[in-house]
């Protein structure tokens, strides 16, 4: 079941169509789902360089039917840098966050990692936009946990400035602003999620079962959640970003 439709989800992503959850055997579980996404990477032969982690306040756990948050893998092959031209396959949704990449492994360890572990363990932090979008033909609310099958719903992940010391930056508050087109389409703070701020989404993460016995690898990034909600795009819009004391990031997305 896991292979069957792993391989339908990789074929939508990079053809630009749908799974019809009708036609295939589905994942009823949440370890189910994950075995789903842990097989994409694996019959894909696709290179991971880090997690997305979603579904990190209230709201958006309310919106899928979770009661905790998720993750994905992170492709190489759908990686852009800031300026970059990103094709829309799908409807993608954006989001601005804080990218968090390791320069030391995370080891399994009896102990859970802490947020101050995972700053003590980052190379450098990021603007960063996230690309969201759903290769399944429609929503289950019986199974919601069908996101995390779908690779977390990651589309992409673009790389702005970046900093190795982010010592005057209050991460549980500072200010995030999105503009589509020169407008301005929505506003934030770095410790919206639930955690409070992004190093505390990434132990998160190292903590997870499904992570935590294999540990992460020094050079993983983490896209840490959205800090300005999830808005709609498409080709021909330009994205900016910015994060007050960090940086920018721009995206143009164009037609696939």
């Amino acid at each position: 079941m896991a292979n069957e439709f792993a391989t339908q989800l990789w074929q939508a992503r990079l053809q630009g169509t749908q799974v019809d959850v009708q036609a295939v055997e589905l994942p009823q579980t949440v370890d189910e789902a994950y075995d789903v996404q842990a097989a994409i990477t694996r019959l894909s032969e696709a290179t991971t360089i880090g997690y997305k982690v979603g579904l990190t306040t209230a709201a958006a756990m309310a919106a899928f039917g979770m009661t905790d948050s998720m993750f994905g893998p992170i492709y190489e092959q759908f990686l852009y840098d800031s300026g970059d031209a990103a094709p829309c396959k799908h409807p993608v949704l954006l989001e601005t966050e804080v990218l968090v990449a390791l320069g030391q492994d995370l080891p399994p360890r009896p102990e859970p990692y802490t947020a101050a572990d995972i700053a003590a363990a980052t190379s450098w932090i990021a603007t960063g936009f996230e690309l969201v979008a759903c290769r399944l033909s429609e929503k289950l609310p019986e199974l919601p946990h069908l996101a995390i099958a779908d690779s977390g719903f990651n589309d992409g992940l673009v790389i702005g400035d970046r900093t190795d010391d982010w010592s005057a930056l209050d991460l549980f508050r500072t200010p995030v602003s999105l503009t589509i087109n020169g407008a301005e389409k929505d506003r934030g703070h770095t410790g919206v999620s639930l955690y409070g701020e992004p190093f505390a989404v990434a132990a998160w993460l190292a903590n997870h079962p499904v992570l935590a016995a294999t540990g992460l690898a020094a050079g993983a990034i983490v896209a840490t959640g959205t800090c300005t909600g999830m808005v709609p795009v498409g080709p021909g819009d330009t994205a900016h970003g910015v994060i007050d004391g960090l940086g920018e990031v721009t995206v143009n997305f164009v037609a696939a």
